[in-house]
């Protein structure tokens, strides 16, 4: 297991204490750390969709051109890792394209799970 860079975690001056970096220099942000990197990732993308761009594929059908999800090129499940360089903007019909799983919030949006 990977353990915290303290040193590095300290100099990103994260707003919250769960949000570090790796030794390994990757990142996890949550809450609030996590919305100002998805900010970035829009303004870095103009708000329009990267899936031609950045990873090099055609957009799927129905994609609005507008980048609507963050889209992690090395899956979180495989190795987390919340840097730029690992983050795609990417329009809802193109990130369905390439991710059969969707975050909570955007099954909820689109009717597919039930509230508690």
């Amino acid at each position: 297991m990977l353990k915290r860079d303290v040193q590095a975690t300290a100099a990103r001056r994260f707003e919250d204490e769960r949000s570090f970096v790796f030794k390994d220099g990757r990142e996890k942000l949550v809450t609030l750390d996590w919305r100002y990197r998805v900010g970035e990732l829009v303004r870095r993308c103009g708000g329009r969709c990267e899936m031609a761009t950045i990873l090099g594929k055609a957009h799927a059908a129905g994609c609005s051109g507008l980048a609507e999800e963050p889209h992690h090129i090395v899956p979180r499940s495989k190795q987390r890792d919340d840097r730029m360089s690992n983050l795609a903007g990417l329009s809802h019909a193109c990130h369905s394209s390439l991710d059969r799983c969707q975050p909570r919030w955007t099954r909820r949006a689109n009717g597919l799970e039930k509230r508690p």
